[in-house]
């Protein structure tokens, strides 16, 4: 009754998209992920760009987006999205569409790290293999453990492993 009123609210659409996958009614259920992130899509501001950090089109290296996770109290405030977006990566994974579930995936870790409150990190070494993007994972690996080795200092003796990092390395 209320998908049937109000089509494109997201909390409802992702319930029921939980509700179609455990029964497995996935065709159905990746619909109403997709119908909610429209739906949370409309609600941004005509020039947002996730993809460029100000007026310069020639600067693309910083993120001009970024999700404000505030976690008081134990509650991520933009958990919405987040879910809408992981919930959209797994079912593209499961429909075998790597490298688009990986782009999602670098979707959300762009906006989430350095918490990573969706444990996205978790699963973009699968996804990378999978999409056969094995030299993007590989810069990708040598540039995180960089600014990890970067933010624990120097005067730290801790060596950080890939495998600690991206548990499905082998």
């Amino acid at each position: 009754m209320l998908l049937q009123k109000y089509k494109f609210f997201a909390p409802a659409c992702l319930s029921v998209a939980d509700i179609m996958r455990s029964h497995s009614e996935h065709e159905q259920a990746f619909q109403l992920i997709q119908r909610a992130i429209y739906g949370l899509e409309c609600f941004f501001h005509p020039g947002f760009s996730p993809f460029r950090t100000g007026s310069q089109k020639t600067d693309k290296t910083k993120h001009k987006a970024r999700l404000v996770l505030n976690t008081n109290e134990g509650e991520v405030t933009n958990w919405l999205l987040l879910k809408a977006l992981w919930m959209y990566m797994t079912s593209l994974g499961g429909q075998g569409i790597y490298r688009s579930c990986l782009e999602v995936n670098k979707f959300i870790l762009s906006f989430s790290l350095p918490h990573d409150p969706s444990h996205s990190l978790l699963h973009i070494d699968y996804h990378a293999l999978r999409s056969r993007n094995h030299e993007w994972l590989f810069d990708f690996c040598r540039l995180f453990v960089a600014q990890e080795i970067e933010n624990i200092g120097e005067a730290s003796e801790m060596v950080l492993a890939l495998d600690m990092l991206l548990p499905n390395f082998a």
